[in-house]
Protein backbone atom coordinates (compact mmCIF):
# COMPACT_ATOMS: atom_id res chain seq x y z
CA UNK A 1 0.00 0.00 0.00
CA UNK A 2 1.08 3.58 -0.70
CA UNK A 3 1.98 5.64 2.08
CA UNK A 4 -1.01 8.38 0.65
CA UNK A 5 -3.28 5.00 0.97
CA UNK A 6 -1.90 4.36 4.23
CA UNK A 7 -2.42 8.56 5.22
CA UNK A 8 -5.95 7.98 3.99
CA UNK A 9 -6.59 4.90 6.19
CA UNK A 10 -5.76 6.54 9.62
CA UNK A 11 -8.20 9.32 8.79
CA UNK A 12 -11.07 7.13 8.31
CA UNK A 13 -11.36 7.01 4.15
CA UNK A 14 -11.24 3.92 2.52
CA UNK A 15 -8.22 3.83 0.04
CA UNK A 16 -8.02 2.57 -3.27
CA UNK A 17 -5.36 1.24 -5.13
CA UNK A 18 -4.80 0.38 -9.07
CA UNK A 19 -2.41 -2.03 -9.16
CA UNK A 20 -0.61 -4.15 -11.54
CA UNK A 21 0.57 -7.47 -10.66
CA UNK A 22 3.16 -9.43 -12.70
CA UNK A 23 5.64 -12.37 -12.48
CA UNK A 24 4.67 -14.07 -8.93
CA UNK A 25 6.28 -17.22 -8.55
CA UNK A 26 4.42 -20.38 -7.56
CA UNK A 27 6.14 -20.24 -4.22
CA UNK A 28 5.25 -16.77 -3.73
CA UNK A 29 1.75 -17.05 -4.54
CA UNK A 30 0.82 -20.24 -2.00
CA UNK A 31 1.91 -18.13 0.64
CA UNK A 32 -1.38 -16.68 2.29
CA UNK A 33 -1.45 -13.45 4.50
CA UNK A 34 -4.34 -12.35 6.95
CA UNK A 35 -5.03 -8.51 8.24
CA UNK A 36 -7.58 -6.59 9.51
CA UNK A 37 -10.21 -5.20 6.90
CA UNK A 38 -12.14 -5.95 4.19
CA UNK A 39 -10.96 -5.91 0.95
CA UNK A 40 -12.68 -5.54 -3.12
CA UNK A 41 -10.87 -5.91 -6.05
CA UNK A 42 -11.79 -5.83 -9.98
CA UNK A 43 -10.16 -7.08 -13.08
CA UNK A 44 -9.42 -4.11 -15.42
CA UNK A 45 -7.14 -6.55 -17.84
CA UNK A 46 -5.81 -9.94 -17.29
CA UNK A 47 -6.53 -12.76 -15.13
CA UNK A 48 -6.21 -12.82 -11.77
CA UNK A 49 -6.07 -15.86 -9.18
CA UNK A 50 -7.31 -15.24 -5.93
CA UNK A 51 -6.30 -17.66 -2.99
CA UNK A 52 -8.83 -17.34 -0.37
CA UNK A 53 -8.69 -20.03 2.63
CA UNK A 54 -8.62 -23.48 1.15
CA UNK A 55 -9.96 -22.28 -2.26
CA UNK A 56 -8.99 -20.75 -5.30
CA UNK A 57 -10.84 -18.69 -8.40
CA UNK A 58 -9.58 -16.95 -11.50
CA UNK A 59 -11.39 -14.28 -12.52
CA UNK A 60 -11.04 -12.33 -15.44
CA UNK A 61 -11.84 -8.76 -17.00
CA UNK A 62 -15.21 -7.27 -15.82
CA UNK A 63 -15.42 -9.89 -12.85
CA UNK A 64 -15.18 -8.60 -8.63
CA UNK A 65 -14.89 -10.93 -5.46
CA UNK A 66 -15.16 -8.97 -1.88
CA UNK A 67 -14.17 -10.74 1.07
CA UNK A 68 -13.09 -10.28 4.96
CA UNK A 69 -9.10 -10.08 5.15
CA UNK A 70 -8.67 -12.22 8.11
CA UNK A 71 -9.21 -15.01 5.80
CA UNK A 72 -6.01 -16.39 4.38
CA UNK A 73 -5.58 -15.06 1.35
CA UNK A 74 -3.14 -14.48 -1.90
CA UNK A 75 -3.65 -12.26 -5.04
CA UNK A 76 -1.56 -13.00 -8.42
CA UNK A 77 -1.74 -13.25 -12.03
CA UNK A 78 -3.13 -16.31 -13.68
CA UNK A 79 -0.60 -17.54 -15.60
CA UNK A 80 2.86 -15.40 -17.06
CA UNK A 81 0.91 -12.23 -18.20
CA UNK A 82 0.19 -9.47 -15.75
CA UNK A 83 -3.17 -8.74 -14.46
CA UNK A 84 -4.30 -5.15 -14.06
CA UNK A 85 -6.61 -4.60 -10.89
CA UNK A 86 -8.56 -2.07 -8.87
CA UNK A 87 -8.10 -2.68 -4.92
CA UNK A 88 -10.57 -1.46 -2.49
CA UNK A 89 -9.87 -1.43 1.49
CA UNK A 90 -11.98 -0.72 4.03
CA UNK A 91 -12.42 -1.63 8.26
CA UNK A 92 -13.36 -4.66 9.71
CA UNK A 93 -17.32 -4.06 10.10
CA UNK A 94 -18.32 -6.73 13.05
CA UNK A 95 -22.05 -5.89 11.90
CA UNK A 96 -21.40 -6.89 8.26
CA UNK A 97 -24.10 -9.24 6.89
CA UNK A 98 -22.38 -10.26 4.01
CA UNK A 99 -20.30 -14.31 3.81
CA UNK A 100 -16.09 -14.24 4.53
CA UNK A 101 -16.28 -14.24 -0.05
CA UNK A 102 -18.47 -13.12 -2.77
CA UNK A 103 -17.42 -13.18 -6.39
CA UNK A 104 -19.15 -11.19 -8.98
CA UNK A 105 -19.16 -12.76 -12.29
CA UNK A 106 -20.37 -10.84 -15.74
CA UNK A 107 -23.62 -11.33 -16.46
Amino acid sequence: MTQSAEMRRRRGMTPAELAELTGIDESTLSRLETHEGFEWVYVLSGRLRLLLGDGSVVLTAGEAAEFDTRVPHRLGPDGDRSVELLVLFGHHDPHRLAPPAVVRRRA
